[in-house]
């Protein structure tokens, strides 16, 4: 298992951040890229916890699933992984035992 912190995207709009579909390009649209409806009416008058919406996306600690090691060099303290690591180019990564 390898675990690290994923890349930092910023604050991030709902099509970004969860792949909500986009609105109307034409005909007077006005929400593109907006949410759209984020609660109901009288009852019960509030937004769930939960909702989905837009903010900082990345730069939380993931733990991918086992990976299979290709090499390790130990001269060069490499460790040749088949597959993604989650960060950018330098980060530290945590490598487990699956």
């Amino acid at each position: 298992k390898i675990s690290g912190i994923t890349k930092g995207k910023g604050f991030s709009g709902v099509i970004k951040r969860h792949g909500f579909h986009r609105g109307p390009m034409t005909h007077g649209s006005h929400s593109i890229r907006k949410t759209g409806s984020i609660g109901m009416c009288a009852t019960p008058s509030k937004v769930h916890k939960g909702k989905k919406m837009p903010g900082r996306m990345g730069g939380k600690k993931i733990t991918l699933p086992p990976t299979e090691i290709v090499d390790i060099i130990q001269d060069q303290n490499l460790i040749l992984v088949k597959g993604s690591v989650p960060g950018p180019s330098g980060n530290l990564v945590l490598v487990k035992k699956a």
